[in-house]
């Protein structure tokens, strides 16, 4: 009880009122006894019924910084994690070859060999080909939704190269998106550390970016990298029509 009244930000004495009123926990077995224990589920009901979340837009947060290490993969799991033990409807989208997301949210390399991804979606003409964003995504608790990398995701970014129009070359990710955005409170975007043009597809969907660093020569010449590269692509492109996100430093 105590930490699921933290995670909804009440007291416990709110949360008992709750439970008379049919908010009724899982008894877990302990021992010779049992208590009572609260579940993402419970917390979907609470949010229904008592304690709702303030309207707002759908958030897209892309972590991306021009260096590996820095905790890019880590946050985007914790956050993603955090956000949808509270409540919220939750996406995150893993957009590294390496998979390293995907594997923290506990799908196996066997398994990710099976997944669907993007590159399924975007570029695949064989059996595995998907036709909606939907058959990609891996539903992992009532507001957490995954959709996962494998080695595929690499060939994207290749593919892209040859596209001719600009939209279909650096907003198709948010093109995709689209088609699912409003079924979620937050998207986040967990990019590789480097720049391509996936990585600009999803700068292009995301509305801000978080740039995780750390206090060492390395991460601050990478973030003077990433600046200097994000103003060079809101110059060149917002001529043109193209909305930049806006950048954060962690």
């Amino acid at each position: 009880r105590p930490v699921f009244a933290d995670v909804l930000g009440v007291s416990e004495s709110l949360v008992r009122k709750w439970e008379r009123l049919g908010l009724s926990p899982e008894l877990v077995p302990r021992g010779s006894s049992s208590r009572p224990q609260f579940t993402v589920t419970h917390v979907v009901e609470a949010r229904k019924r008592f304690r709702p979340l303030p309207p707002h837009s759908t958030r897209t947060i892309l972590f991306w910084l021009l260096k590996g290490g820095v905790g890019k993969t880590t946050i985007s799991f914790n956050l993603a994690g955090a956000l949808s033990r509270m409540g919220y409807r939750v996406l995150a989208v893993d957009l590294d070859g390496q998979s390293h997301l995907t594997t923290c949210f506990g799908v196996s390399l066997d398994d990710q060999e099976q997944v669907k991804t993007l590159y399924n979606l975007l570029y695949d003409e064989g059996p595995s080909a998907i036709k909606s964003i939907t058959e990609a995504i891996v539903p992992l608790s009532p507001t957490l939704d995954l959709l996962p990398a494998s080695l595929d995701v690499a060939a994207v970014d290749l593919l892209l190269v040859g596209e001719q129009e600009p939209a279909r070359k650096f907003l198709r990710l948010q093109s995709v998106l689209q088609e699912i955005k409003s079924h979620y409170d937050f998207v986040i975007l967990d990019a590789p550390p480097n720049i391509n043009l996936l990585v600009l597809n999803a700068f292009f969907a995301a509305d801000e970016v978080i740039a995780p660093m750390l206090t060492d020569f390395l991460s601050h010449h990478s973030l003077t990298l990433l600046a200097d590269t994000v103003r060079s692509i809101s110059e060149s492109f917002q001529a043109r029509g193209y909305d930049s996100p806006t950048i954060k430093i962690l």
